[in-house]
């Protein structure tokens, strides 16, 4: 019985001794290598410190953090960390309570993760923002690659007297080398009230960024534009959908509400002085509610009486494309209006001076310039027109017939006689074939699409002239082409 008591208890003895050593002297040594690590002016203090072995993971209940030289106090309820590889360390919090005694702020956190935390660089940070601003702002921009990275956080909520904003989640992919990648917000909620008490808000049902170029925002328009031009910055893909917009002011109410904002991703190409442009640039905005007191005051009643509502539904595009080694720049514009029609405007032009494509890192003066010498050299090489009826002419036309106290019908055949005549008078048998097309047009009102793509392209600074005195010789030179209805 000896025999077997004896390993017995030597096995007791030794499992007792692994687990004081797994669950007492490990937790100290880390807790104490966790003491060791923090930057140098925080202060921290916690109820318990917690150490799972077997996940490597520390855990401090009731955590609270205050930096000597920053005006900012941080608690949590929970807080657990985990070192992934030397100096890179994983975070997660639980019900976290910030307020500021400089801004006055008070920040409550749901939840918050950090898949990995550089320290080295967290410290050196810290460093250069105690030296200054400038210096700290510097040092962050400067971060490498995955300073941050797969940060999450749910449940934010931020105010003071003045104002207060919320969100349900935000994520961000990877922070560092001048930029934030992956951005995603969702429920974001901005509230203030001004001046006679009334409350204003802003609210983004997602937000989707790609990723945003970390600028230091208190340089010079000048040097923020050189920045973009040199190619050190770059913004991707970004779309916002769900905004409402609400504003009270002495002249009343105002509400925007748009539906879907889209920011296509730039291309960005660079001329032969070095000197990075948007070579390509596409913005869509869909289903945006405008009321009419954003227009002017005496066009409100027309645009009620076309409209027969008090908002307009809109959507808006524009596209972008240059190319310097052409010397070729083009737009694309579509303004749609609900219950009116759909317009598009289509413009290329060739022959563009070489400096406009450098006018990022051009003066106010030499942009003046390179503008100037577009439209003393730059050519017209294509442009179209086109419009999809959706109520809006067979609309202005019993407007404007009401007005003459005539019928729709009438003034629509008389619109057509004088369009015919004057067309007859000109002599221009091109001119008096789009008189034709416009009468039909104009009698079934479907489509239409107005495109002149000349033979040789046309200088921009004959236009004004012959518009004036040769409108025949232009709509020649031109070569208008009308297609209705199709």
């Amino acid at each position: 019985m000896k025999k077997l008591l004896i390993p017995f208890a030597i096995v007791v003895v030794a499992a007792v001794g692994v687990s004081w050593y797994a669950f007492v002297k490990i937790p100290q040594q880390v807790e104490s290598k966790f003491l060791a690590s923090l930057p140098p002016g925080i202060e921290v203090s916690y109820e318990n410190f917690g150490v799972n072995v077997f996940s490597q993971e520390a855990t401090l209940s009731n955590f609270s953090v205050n930096h000597r030289e920053f005006p900012l106090n941080f608690t949590a309820n929970t807080a657990t960390f985990s070192e992934k590889e030397k100096g890179q360390f994983t975070v997660k919090m639980k019900m976290l309570y910030l307020n500021s005694t400089e801004t006055n702020n008070e920040m409550s956190i749901g939840r918050l993760s950090v898949d990995s935390i550089q320290r080295d660089r967290i410290t050196t940070i810290s460093k250069a923002f105690r030296q200054g601003q400038s210096e700290g702002w510097n040092a962050l921009i400067l971060a490498p690659n995955g300073l941050l990275k797969g940060v999450l956080l749910n449940d934010l909520q931020v105010q003071n007297q003045k104002m207060k904003y919320s969100l349900s989640s935000f994520s961000l992919g990877e922070f560092g080398n001048r930029r934030i990648d992956d951005i995603k917000i969702t429920k974001f909620v901005f509230e203030t009230k001004n001046d006679i008490g009334s409350p204003n808000h802003l609210k983004i049902s997602d937000l989707k960024i790609d990723n945003l170029p970390l600028l230091d925002l208190s340089q010079s328009e000048n040097i923020l534009l050189k920045q973009f031009t040199s190619g050190d910055v770059n913004i991707g893909e970004i779309q916002i959908t769900g905004i409402d917009y609400l504003e009270n002011n002495y002249k009343g109410t105002r509400e925007v509400i748009v539906d879907n904002v889209e920011l296509k991703s730039t291309e960005i190409a660079k001329t032969a002085n070095g000197t990075n442009y948007p070579k390509f640039i596409k913005l869509t905005v869909q289903g945006a509610k405008v009321p009419l007191a954003e227009f002017p005051s005496n066009s409100q009643p027309k645009i009620k009486e076309l409209i027969q509502a008090d908002t307009i539904g809109i959507n808006f595009g524009i596209q972008f494309d240059a190319d310097h080694t052409n010397n070729s720049a083009s737009a694309n514009i579509s303004l749609g209006a609900k219950r009116l029609g759909d317009v598009n405007l289509s413009v290329s032009l060739v022959n563009v001076p070489k400096n406009l494509y450098e006018l990022g890192t051009s003066t106010v003066n030499s942009r003046n310039i390179a503008i100037k010498q577009l439209l003393k050299q730059g050519k017209l090489s294509d442009i179209t027109i086109g419009y999809e009826e959706k109520g809006g002419v067979a609309r202005m036309l019993e407007m404007q017939a009401k007005e003459e106290g005539t019928s729709p019908h009438k003034l629509t055949e008389k619109m057509i006689i004088i369009a015919q005549s004057d067309a007859k008078k000109s002599g221009s048998k091109q001119e008096q074939e789009i008189a034709e097309q416009l009468a039909v047009f104009l009698r079934n009102p479907k489509s239409l699409s107005i495109n002149s793509k000349p033979i040789q392209p046309i200088a921009l600074q004959i236009f004004p002239e012959m518009f004036l005195f040769d409108r025949g010789k232009l709509t020649e030179l031109l070569d208008i082409k009308v297609v209705v209805n199709k």
